[in-house]
């Protein structure tokens, strides 16, 4: 299932929520980026929510392409409670955020 695209810089990056045979090619990664045809795949297997969370890392993965893997991780741990608190759900069908009341 294509997600749509997402524009990161200058470059259109397509978003895909797939299974193993139709395009991801692993059980044992939540996702991964393919540099050539610039493509996100995400894997269906997960909820709506680490899903998000695995298309944070891998848009992480895009921007910053001479991180390691553990900076990416420490990243995404800081980041992603932010905007989910923020309301970012690419996953849902309604994309409108809502900002958090104040307490």
């Amino acid at each position: 299932m294509k997600l749509g695209t997402i524009q990161v810089g200058e470059e259109k990056w397509t978003v895909v929520v797939a299974n193993k045979d139709r395009g991801f090619q692993s059980d044992e990664l939540d996702g991964v980026v393919t540099w050539d045809t610039k493509t996100i795949y995400i894997a269906r297997r997960l909820g709506r929510k680490q899903r998000s969370m695995v298309l944070l890392h891998e848009l992480l993965h895009v921007l910053l392409p001479e991180a390691q893997e553990s900076q990416v991780r420490r990243l995404e741990r800081v980041l992603f409670p932010v905007l989910w608190k923020w309301g970012w759900r690419p996953f849902q069908k309604k994309r409108v955020p809502t900002l958090p009341e104040e307490s």
